[in-house]
């Protein structure tokens, strides 16, 4: 009998161990680590069907997803064996050959009228000798038809769409469809690249074509080859705009690209970006290709070139080389929001690959960009204790460069102050509304927990957008190892250019982590321990080290800066020398002055008082 107690005493704690989840006797802090399977699909454009997301790009590359972290390649190239057409290269003939290419540019679907219409491009590539047209099919996965060219540009000495001679400075080039639905159901088409522009038509919803009448449509922003491309228009019923999504500069590793936003209250404009500016002015200097600097300062930059770098090893950290040409998913029952675009990466050249980050609206209506890839993240209560830390801080700024900006290290003090490379203070609003003052610029975005690939943990973040359109990322560092600490300052640490010192030097004593420096010169007469310098008056230059020991308990380590400290100029010498002489002339000059002076003075008064006297005797 006791043999059957304890048999059956067996089987049921076995059966016990089957049924419950190994998560309830996993450890408290074990956190579930996000998957990802890569997809490559340049200036991929989304669309939901049912369950599944996909993305269209240029070279008729598509790919899917149901969760936006897993992608499978549904089609890719432009050659007869490609799904979406029977045969792409024969459908697409016209279209080819006008741009005498073999290939096709960034394509957009929508579904209208229970089909799919895909809005197809091609460009000859040195100039904006394009051709777009439309294809349907019944399938999101083809075949797709061909309905016929609507649009052509670059024709070079003949008449335009709009019946003019063609004028690239002026006249767009007809590339980068965007369709979309106003909210009142209109159907649009935003389109334009470099050349004369972004642009705008209305169409028809029953054909998927122009409306008749309008050439190329209406300007939006853009011309004189700026490097304008890629516009995404979503309108947001939470905000009641329309943000019309752009990237600046060039798509390669060395181009520069960039994502922008501006907004309107209109489907057709006019957009304006955070400080009011209205876009359809904005293009590049007359005369001009490629004019970044005529068009850098306007609209909202949301990424750029970064680097989250690693700072507890050697390895290069997280960041992107030029993304760019995106594309948005509004989610109309949750509001949720998710940014999908193609980016290179430092150290890998042109390799590129479909990136998702999540979006959300600030207290002024635009635009914040998640710092990290998508993970099913979602926005929660944060709180002060949780928030305050060390972070790794991007600005983004405004520039369109190649140069990628590396994080620096910056403080969230509990006391709501921000210290370390820049300075400000920090404020929670509610649940997770992040607003930070930095630098006399005041930042409006949120808090979130998201997953950092670097630490593989998640960490809380900020992002946030400024009044002046420079969007800025903060991820929470772990807590480092004293080695790890100094190790870093010691990487970091900089005098800058001290090739010709002439004025005293800032050295700093100490840095982010509470570390601290102190410093050791090899020649004190020159250079002293606090950075003062007294220039040689010799006719050459002064090469001084100074050595600065960066320490964090008992862990140490140096770090050496030679500095070259010109000479003082001869002319100042001989200039400070004649000073002295003129001075002292000046001075001897008075000095005699002021005895010749008493004399004349005592002998008036002798003479005075002698003539004095004989008038009195004479009286007498």
């Amino acid at each position: 009998m006791k043999r059957n107690l304890f048999l059956k005493y067996v089987m049921l704690l076995l059966l016990t161990t089957l049924v419950i989840p190994s998560a309830v006797f996993a450890d408290d802090t074990e956190v579930e680590i996000p998957t990802f399977t890569e997809g490559s699909v340049h200036d991929p454009s989304v669309i939901k069907v049912d369950d599944t997301y996909y993305v269209f790009g240029s070279h008729l590359g598509v790919a899917k997803t149901k969760d936006f972290m897993n992608w499978t390649t549904v089609a890719a190239g432009v050659n007869p064996n490609n799904p979406m057409f029977d045969n792409v290269v024969e459908e697409l003939k016209e279209a080819l050959e006008w741009v005498e290419s073999d290939t096709l540019w960034a394509p957009d679907v929508i579904e209208l009228n229970g089909k799919f219409y895909m809005y197809y491009n091609a460009c000859e590539g040195s100039s904006p000798r394009s051709a777009m047209g439309v294809a349907v099919a019944d399938d999101i996965e083809g075949p797709y038809k061909d309905q016929g060219i609507f649009l052509k540009s670059g024709m070079w000495n003949q008449a335009s769409e709009d019946g003019k001679t063609y004028n690239a400075n002026i006249h767009p080039n007809a590339v980068d469809p965007h369709a979309f639905l106003d909210k009142d159901g209109k159907l649009w088409l935003v389109y334009g690249s470099y050349s004369g522009g972004i642009f705008i038509l209305q169409m028809d919803a029953a054909t998927g074509l122009p409306l008749e009448g309008q050439g190329y449509g209406k300007k939006l922003m853009g011309g004189n080859h700026s490097r304008m491309e890629g516009p995404y228009i979503q309108y947001v019923p939470e905000t009641g705009y329309y943000y019309l999504y752009v990237t600046f500069g060039g798509l390669g590793a060395d181009g520069g690209y960039n994502m922008r936003v501006v907004r309107s209250e209109n489907p057709d404009g006019p957009y304006v970006d955070a400080e009011g500016n209205d876009m359809t002015t904005v293009r590049g200097a007359n005369g001009t290709f490629f004019d970044d600097k005529s068009i850098e300062p306007y609209g909202v930059k949301l990424i750029g070139n970064y680097l989250f770098e690693n700072m507890t090893s050697n390895s290069a950290g997280i960041g992107y080389v030029s993304p760019g040409h995106n594309s948005v998913f509004y989610d109309e029952e949750t509001g949720k929001q998710l940014l999908l675009f193609h980016s290179r990466f430092p150290q890998r050249g042109e390799q590129h690959e479909i990136r998702v980050h999540q979006l959300f609206m600030n207290d002024e209506g635009w635009p914040v960009v998640a710092p990290y890839r998508y993970a099913g993240e979602k926005l929660e209560k944060v709180s002060s204790a949780e928030v305050s830390g060390d972070y790794k801080f991007i600005n983004h700024g405004k520039e369109i460069t190649e140069k990628i900006k590396k994080s620096v290290m910056i403080s969230l003090l509990a006391d709501g102050a921000i210290a370390g490379e820049v300075n400000g203070t920090w404020t929670i609003e509610g649940d997770n509304k992040a607003n930070l003052i930095i630098d006399d610029h005041a930042y409006h975005g949120v808090f979130l927990k998201q997953w950092d690939p670097i630490s593989k943990s998640d960490v809380m973040t900020f992002t946030a957008v400024s009044e002046q359109g420079m969007t800025i990322w903060g991820s929470q560092q772990e807590e480092m190892s004293d080695e790890d600490t100094v190790g870093y300052v010691k990487k970091v640490l900089k005098l800058g250019d001290t090739r010709a010192i002439i004025a005293d030097i800032s050295l700093p004593t100490t840095s982010s982590f509470n570390t601290e420096i102190s410093w050791k010169s090899s020649d004190s007469s020159i250079i002293s321990e606090q950075g003062a310098v007294t220039r040689p008056y010799a006719k050459e230059t002064a090469t001084v080290t100074l050595t600065a020991t960066i320490s964090k308990n008992a862990i140490i380590a140096t770090k050496s800066f030679k500095v070259v400290v010109l000479p003082t100029d001869g002319a100042e010498s001989v200039s400070e020398e004649k000073t002295d002489v003129a001075a002292a002339a000046v001075t001897k000059t008075t000095n005699q002055g002021v005895w010749i002076g008493l004399m004349l003075l005592a002998i008036g008064i002798v003479i005075f008082v002698v003539i004095r006297k004989k008038r009195l005797n004479g009286d007498k």
